[in-house]
């Protein structure tokens, strides 16, 4: 909005032309900033309307909006932590439930290591409780949520030393695939994790109807003490966690490959979006090729 100055936020309906037949926009009064990252949460809720995480600028914490099916806006809640300073918020990804919504991401604390959160709301959005996940001296991103049932949602997560310092070695830098589960007050069930550097942060995970699991992950390299590079990979599981098999599907290896998702498809496959650079061996910037 040019004559306000502010990041707001835009909702727009099209037809399968790609015809904008409605759209709505959403600032924030206080004249802070809404900011959306990459992969966010935009889902459908059973009511025909919709709901979205993000984070504010200014006050650097997460939100969640729920509009109608028209755009409407029915809540906006704002979430700050009070219980612990908070470097950093990620908002990341949000589940319906029948009595609320889940909603996980990330949140840098205060000695610069990230930790998993998630956080229990009504379904009004008002919160009703919060529980962070992750090991002292390491940090703990999120990749993905998904829901079993009414007491179990299966958690894609990560373990990596912190801090990542140059030279780099296997002996100092590492990381590390994990997945847990927690049941509906938030208290872990379960948790398993890779061997290291072979995974990283497990991202979209699904688990199959014959109980498997399969999600995109990375495997970390460091070719010489001042790089760190990284291969993009499919992983697929049994309920005991063995490996069926595992795919590459970076073209190389770069320091800025990257995947975002894995979905089913409708014809019994999956389908992966991500990032990664395409060979070039003329670049100079960036360095590994084009990004794309």
């Amino acid at each position: 909005v040019d004559s306000l100055n502010q990041w707001g936020i835009l909702f727009a309906q099209m037809d399968t032309l790609g015809n904008v037949i409605n759209q709505k926009t959403y600032t924030d009064t206080t004249g802070d900033d809404y900011i959306f990252e990459k992969d966010y949460s935009l889902i459908h809720t059973s009511d025909d309307g919709y709901l979205i995480t993000g984070n504010l600028c200014d006050k650097n914490w997460g939100f969640m909006v729920k509009l109608d099916s028209q755009g409407e806006l029915e809540f906006l809640q704002e979430y700050p932590d009070t219980i612990e300073y908070i470097r950093n918020y990620h908002f990341k990804k949000v589940i319906e439930l029948s009595d609320g919504y889940l909603i996980d991401g990330t949140k840098q604390i205060n000695d610069y290591t990230s930790k998993t959160f998630v956080l229990k709301t009504d379904l009004n959005g008002n919160q009703i409780w919060e529980k962070k996940y992750g090991n002292l001296t390491q940090s703990n991103p999120i990749g993905s949520i998904q829901y079993i049932d009414e007491n179990t949602y299966v958690i894609g997560s990560g373990n990596s030393h912190f801090p990542f310092s140059s030279p780099y070695s296997y002996a100092e830098d590492w990381v590390q695939g994990k997945i847990f589960a927690i049941d509906s007050l938030g208290n872990i069930k379960w948790e398993w994790e890779s061997e290291l550097n072979v995974e990283s942060l497990v991202i979209g995970l699904k688990k199959t109807d014959n109980n498997e699991y399969i999600y995109t992950t990375g495997e970390m390299i460091i070719p010489n003490f001042y790089t760190v590079e990284g291969k993009r990979k499919v992983i697929k599981r049994d309920s005991n966690f063995n490996l069926i098999w595992s795919l590459d599907i970076s073209p190389s290896s770069t320091p800025i490959n990257s995947s975002y998702d894995i979905q089913p498809s409708t014809d019994g496959n999956y389908v992966v979006i991500g990032n990664w650079a395409t060979p070039d061996s003329t670049a100079v910037n960036p360095l590994y090729g084009w990004y794309g």
